[in-house]
């Protein structure tokens, strides 16, 4: 099991990591849009974000380097929405929360502006909900088709 996690802002050499865990069938049936893309889509996507000043993307990596997953963090105001999608051969392994927390500490400590963050969750999406809850979000909002968590900093 991996224990430690090193974190690192995205480039677009991550383009192909990035690109095939959103395009993993778990991921489109757990995403908010439950569609796939295609590498231009993808690519446009990626460069828009790295070059948003609002919006950071960090990948999680063990000692090996091995890309664990992303997690990336839109601003708004005072506060961020927070998503992140693990490496399909790293689900399993109890790195999500260490790579969110780690994550959001690593945002908190680049913006100590952030007061609250923010993720919206499809009902259905139980290890998202766990989660969230274990990571120490509270459920502000269930329209019975997303959850809206969200922690104070």
């Amino acid at each position: 099991m991996v224990t430690t996690i090193s974190l690192r802002n995205a480039n677009i050499f991550d383009a192909p990591d990035i690109f095939h865990w959103r395009n993993d069938k778990l991921t489109i049936q757990m995403s908010k849009n439950s569609h796939s893309v295609d590498m231009d889509e993808h690519m446009a996507w990626l460069t828009q974000s790295l070059a948003d000043a609002n919006r950071f993307l960090i990948i999680c990596e063990n000692l090996q380097r091995d890309k664990l997953g992303i997690v990336w963090f839109q601003l708004e105001g005072f506060g961020a929405s927070v998503s992140i999608n693990l490496s399909p051969k790293f689900r399993g392994w109890g790195l999500s929360k260490k790579c969110l927390e780690q994550s959001i500490n690593y945002l908190v400590e680049r913006k100590l502006d952030i007061r609250y963050i923010k993720s919206i969750v499809k009902v259905s999406n139980s290890a998202s909900k766990s989660l969230f809850s274990a990571a120490g979000f509270t459920e502000l909002e269930n329209d019975g088709q997303f959850i809206t968590f969200s922690k104070s900093n």
